[in-house]
């Protein structure tokens, strides 16, 4: 199984996107110190599944996060990449070419890909499982790691030996078993105790049994009396609901008719009403006549008082012409020259006076009229609301 390349951004000192191609036969990487190398061997064992930071020379799960420079800023997440050739099926997925990818965020969350499909960890555990290259396999040894193999005990050793062997993952699916058999072993304990428990119980459950079956047997005759009493109370909710019903009938017709009678009383309301309207505005009519007439009335009064103002005045003057001809009679005998003139005026001062006397006289006469139209038209409105006050 070849590994083809790996991408990594954002993991350590590799903040652009990076591809390292990895072709047939040795690759090596040579650099100075502090360029970064050791990072690579970091990267594989972290994509690979590590969660131990302090082997890869971190203190916490965001050192492994590229964390800026004075002139770039720091990066939100690392990525990393590792393309697998698995044309010979090595893997066990249908995929000539594999690629796992694990990414962090600075808040700590982690995701793992499998052909950009999401899945977790232990899916890429169990996937390189006896393939050499896993968790805890010899493929990636650090500096440190050499001594440490070297000076381990021999179970230690033991341990990378299976790994080696390809026996880690039949060990965990061991261990897994006996796990499982443990947990059956224990649920199997708990059913005991649990048969235990019940079969204390069957005594007074079959007590319990005994008193349902009576009271099912009483029950069932109670839900006879009961179906009994129940039909005998709907015979009689019928009997009750027919009545009703009859009354309801009987009800309806009455109601009906009432409301025909109350249509008819409306109806005759409504014409009472129009009658009144009717009265109302002919009374109203009368009440403008009425108004008029005494209007008329006021002026014929001013009218009458001018021609008795007027009366006055010629009586007056008609006195004044007594006395101006008694005074002319006796001056006669000296204004024979203005005799004619003299005549002249008093006979028009006396048509004047004459022509007052009948227009007075007329003015009687057409008060007099007036005041009886008057008498006529207030004996009628009483009588309209003599009428009116019956009618209400």
């Amino acid at each position: 199984m070849q590994v083809l390349k790996m991408e990594l951004q954002g993991f350590k000192s590799f903040a652009d996107r990076t591809t390292l191609t990895f072709a047939h036969g040795i690759t090596a990487i040579v650099g100075p110190n502090g360029s970064g190398k050791s990072n690579i061997s970091d990267a594989v064992r972290w994509v690979m599944g590590e969660q131990n930071v302090r082997h890869l020379r971190g203190q916490k799960s965001e050192d492994i996060i590229f964390a800026g420079t004075e002139k770039r800023r720091p990066q939100g997440a690392a990525e990393v990449s590792l393309y697998f050739d698995n044309s010979q099926h090595e893997l066990d997925v249908d995929f000539t070419e594999v690629v796992i990818t694990r990414r962090i965020f600075r808040s700590g969350e982690s995701e793992f890909f499998i052909n950009k499909r999401p899945c977790r960890l232990k899916d890429i555990h169990l996937l390189f499982a006896d393939t050499g290259i896993g968790q805890d396999s010899m493929a990636v040894i650090s500096q440190n790691r050499v001594d440490a193999i070297l000076n381990s005990k021999p179970e230690e050793r033991r341990l990378i030996f299976e790994e080696a062997a390809g026996i880690s993952r039949y060990k965990s699916r061991k261990q897994e078993g006996l796990r499982k058999i443990a947990e059956t072993e224990h649920n199997l304990e708990r059913i005991h105790d649990m048969m235990g428990v019940l079969e204390e119980q069957l005594v007074p459950l079959k007590a319990q049994a005994e008193r349902l079956t009576a009271f099912r047997a009483l029950d069932s005759e109670r839900i006879s009396y009961a179906g009994t009493l129940a039909l005998q109370e709907l015979r009689n909710a019928e009997r009750l609901l027919s009545k009703a019903e009859n009354n309801r009938i009987a009800a309806t017709g009455e109601y009906r008719a009432l409301s025909r009678q109350t249509e008819a009383t409306e109806a005759a309301k409504k014409e009472l009403l129009a009658v009144m309207e009717q009265e109302s505005a002919d009374l109203r009519r009368l009440d403008e006549e009425t108004l008029t007439v005494h209007n008329e009335l006021d002026s014929m009064k001013s009218r009458q008082e001018a021609f008795v103002t007027r009366q006055e005045e010629l009586l007056r003057s008609h006195v004044q012409l007594q006395e101006e001809e008694a005074e002319t009679k006796k001056k006669q005998a000296h204004i024979q020259a203005q005799q004619g003139q003299s005549v002249h005026d008093l006979a028009q001062r006396q048509a004047a006076c004459e022509a007052a006397r009948q227009g007075f006289n007329l003015t009687q006469s057409v008060l007099a009229k007036a005041e009886e139209k008057v008498s006529r038209m207030q004996a009628a409105l009483s009588q309209v609301q003599a009428e009116n006050t019956e009618k209400a």
